[in-house]
């Protein structure tokens, strides 16, 4: 039979996580956190993957290849090179590298702690911690599968993430021939959009119309630059215990986890009328909005459920997501 001889041909490693995504799955089944149709809809997959885990990725045909670093840009990107009608094609790694373990994330091994970290810490759906280590995966697939000939765009803002981001694919793209392209600096945000942009996910498809047409004009890396990206990468995968990073003065700098702990405390006390609670989702989208960084609700989300849980902030409601509970600072009466 045909699944024997895929499941025959399952390293150790594959066949340990779809046995462990499918107990998962089984476990909501019973916790009633599942419908019997997407438990199904969910089997089917697994069955799916294990019949085609094992076939080449076809190589990318076409134009000029995009990377980028989040979904929110790449739907942009995506409806910018369909209007131009490009033959272009857009790569997504779903990693939000400013957070989190970066230990070995061009492993396996670090894929799996990086998981395990996010399960533990972050309110994220389960779908996503399931899904999470195959996207990467796939993406991975789509790099060593790029032709030669095709030129490559890493489009990244200056900040923790995207900076973290370009190191990360200019390594996994250590051993392709292509001309590798990077944008984009302030001098180009500003030139193209007169104002400065955080990062690509704020970016339009007007705005990255514009960006697309004058790609001659971004920075070709040399050899020895994309060795200095390399090198940058092997040090960011060495740190085992960094878990937040911004960007300061030009420079990708590893902070305390703790580090926005005291402008979460700050601006509740802005916020906070007397003893009435306030919507959790309320005080995040504060802090959110004065950061000038993209560190992105969830971490944040993540301190202020550590610092309830350490006794500056009361709770009412369930923390299971930002949505379900509001806070207080704590009163010292």
């Amino acid at each position: 039979m045909q699944i024997k001889q895929q499941v025959d041909k399952l390293s150790d490693h594959k066949a340990r996580s779809l046995l462990l995504q499918m107990l998962l799955h089984t476990e909501m089944l019973r916790s009633g956190n599942y419908s019997d149709e997407d438990y199904m809809t969910s089997m089917k997959k697994f069955y799916q993957a294990v019949l085609t885990f094992d076939k080449e990725t076809p190589p990318i045909q076409g134009g000029n290849i995009h990377i980028v670093f989040s979904d929110s840009s790449a739907g942009s990107l995506k409806q910018a090179i369909k209007k131009l009608n490009m033959s272009d094609r857009v790569i997504t790694i779903p990693i939000n590298f400013s957070i989190g373990p970066l230990w070995q994330l061009h492993q396996i091994e670090g894929l799996e702690k990086r998981r395990d970290w996010l399960f533990e810490h972050i309110n994220l759906e389960d779908e996503f911690i399931f899904d999470y280590i195959p996207r990467i995966e796939e993406s991975w697939m789509k790099l060593q599968a790029l032709p030669e000939q095709c030129k490559i765009f890493i489009w990244g803002c200056e900040n923790a993430h995207e900076q973290a981001g370009i190191a990360y694919a200019v390594y996994l793209l250590r051993e392709k021939n292509n001309q590798v392209y990077i944008g984009l600096d302030q001098e180009h945000q500003q030139s193209l959009t007169r104002q400065d942009i955080l990062h690509t996910g704020e970016l339009a498809p007007e705005q990255w119309m514009e960006y697309i047409k004058n790609v001659e004009n971004y920075l070709l890396l040399s050899i020895d630059e994309r060795q200095k990206w390399i090198e940058l990468w092997v040090t960011l995968a060495q740190s085992k215990d960094v878990f937040l990073r911004t960007w300061k003065e030009g420079r990708l700098t590893p902070v305390s986890e703790h580090y926005l702990d005291e402008m979460i405390i700050a601006k509740a006390r802005e916020l906070q009328k007397g003893k009435e609670f306030m919507k959790s989702t309320r005080l995040i989208g504060e802090v959110i909005g004065h950061l000038d960084q993209p560190i992105g609700d969830l971490f944040i989300e993540y301190r202020l459920r550590t610092l309830a849980f350490l006794g500056v902030f009361e709770l009412k409601g369930v923390p299971r997501a930002m949505r379900f509970y509001s806070v207080r600072l704590k009163s010292n009466e």
